[in-house]
């Protein structure tokens, strides 16, 4: 994966950081990601456990990790605000094994340089994989399936804090697709296997 693959934009609002990084992922424009979130244009972030949840309804695969160190990849991460005091801000970090690192940082004002240089800390690190898609959230956010969604994702960060991470990985993207989303390739409803049904993976599909 290439640290080139996503684009930058700057966030359409003060607030907007978690959704325009979200944006960024899914390669959509951030007003598309807000009217979804934030259709009443609250002026409030997304708390870490809302972003949680966005990723699952926008169809984004995604890995919380404790440790302060950066897996190969993309990564959202929270770090301090440049533009408020005491506030917090979320960006995009990404890095690979031969040492490339880039920062597409969505705020309005100062920003983190796009080389790191000046970015000395970050939190609530999830590694993330391109993609996802306003169509996912359109046609299965919805779903009644998802009313223990909120729940279980606040029991699976429990046990990564306490911890366990193995445990709660593999609540919170194993059953990605099979407990919550139809096959995201078919857009069928059969079991799935990763994010793929036994089907489409039984035709070669890539999960």
């Amino acid at each position: 994966m290439s640290a080139d693959f996503l684009t930058h934009q700057t966030q359409p609002t003060g607030w907007s950081c978690v959704h325009t990084c979200l944006a960024m992922i899914m390669n959509v424009d951030a007003n598309e990601v807000i009217k979804r979130l934030s259709p009443t244009l609250e002026p409030r972030g997304l708390s870490h456990m809302d972003t949680i949840v966005a990723m699952r309804q926008f169809g984004i695969m995604f890995a919380p990790i404790t440790a302060s160190s950066l897996w190969e990849g993309w990564h959202l991460v929270t770090v301090p605000s440049l533009n408020h005091v005491g506030g917090n801000h979320a960006i995009l970090i990404y890095h690979d094994d031969e040492g490339e690192f880039r920062v597409l940082d969505p705020a309005i004002g100062k920003r983190y340089e796009e080389s790191g240089r000046n970015l000395m800390s970050w939190s609530e690190t999830v590694l993330v994989k391109p993609g996802g898609s306003l169509d996912y959230y359109d046609r299965y956010s919805g779903r009644s399936e998802n009313v223990d969604l909120k729940k279980d994702l606040k029991t699976a960060l429990q046990w990564i804090a306490d911890g366990d991470d193995q445990q709660g990985k593999d609540l919170i993207v194993d059953p990605f697709a099979s407990k919550y989303f139809p096959c995201v390739k078919c857009r069928g409803d059969g079991k799935s296997d990763g994010r793929v049904c036994e089907t489409c993976a039984g035709k070669g599909t890539e999960i």
